[in-house]
């Protein structure tokens, strides 16, 4: 825990979701190209070979394009869920939900590497991780215009890894015994923080609407099972991760 997310050059700067897609079209070319030949010869081997790739490109990145969304899902729903008590000052400002979701996402990529070192991954897996976890960053910031987009998310990386080294400090994750969530756990962290977006002084029972909404969607993000189906290829996909020219 407490890994910090890499900052990739502009020329890496590409969703490992599309590029998975992006090597499945360029399998599928190869599979339509002998289209003409299958018709002459039959199904060659080079045909079969090429649809199989298609398979296994498609099972492989399936996991990591699952995590990138359930982990943007989460944090949207979590700023739905918790939007109600934002003070009409905050309402007003233009890009608020922006940030809120955004504080949600620090979050969520923080308990995404908790669980990786909970489930054992060695440092060399956690650093292959942060490599891929670097791309729901940019998966975050559509909305952001292009001309904004590269010093957004130099301070969106920088902000991640602040929230990171503070959460990673914490002995707790859930405030026990601290039912006014003034302590150091996680989740109390968490919801100062949200309570800080949300233009709100800090109130017990905010904080505990702001970890119940968090709680529920954290579940439902299906992390630990998903980090476990994407072990097996993490190296290689980070590595493809870090050698992206495009």
């Amino acid at each position: 825990m407490g890994t910090k997310l890499r900052k990739n050059s502009q020329s890496q700067r590409v969703l490992a979701l599309n590029l998975g897609n992006r090597l499945t079209d360029s399998v599928t070319m190869t599979k339509n190209g002998m289209g003409f030949f299958s018709k002459l010869f039959g199904k060659s081997d080079l045909r079969q070979e090429a649809e199989q790739q298609i398979k296994d490109i498609q099972r492989e990145w399936r996991p990591i394009n699952e995590l990138y969304w359930n982990l943007y899902h989460a944090a949207c729903q979590a700023t739905r869920d918790v939007k109600p008590y934002c003070t009409p000052k905050k309402l007003a400002e233009p890009i608020h939900e922006f940030l809120l979701r955004q504080e949600f996402l620090y979050f969520l990529l923080h308990i995404t590497q908790s669980l990786a070192h909970g489930l054992n991954f060695t440092p060399s897996e956690r650093d292959d991780l942060c490599e891929i976890l670097v791309f729901e960053i940019d998966f975050s910031m559509g909305e952001v215009p292009e001309a904004c987009r590269s010093e957004s998310r130099e301070v969106t990386i920088h902000n991640a890894n602040v929230a990171e080294m503070d959460y990673a400090s914490s002995k707790e994750v859930y405030p026990i015994d601290d039912p006014e969530t003034l302590g150091d756990s996680v989740y109390a962290k968490l919801a100062r923080k949200i309570e800080e977006k949300l233009g709100r002084e800090h109130n017990f029972e905010i904080a505990r609407q702001i970890i119940l909404a968090t709680s529920r969607q954290l579940r439902a993000a299906n992390i630990p099972n998903l980090l476990r189906e994407i072990r097996p290829n993490l190296h290689k996909h980070a590595e493809i991760s870090r050698s992206a020219p495009f």
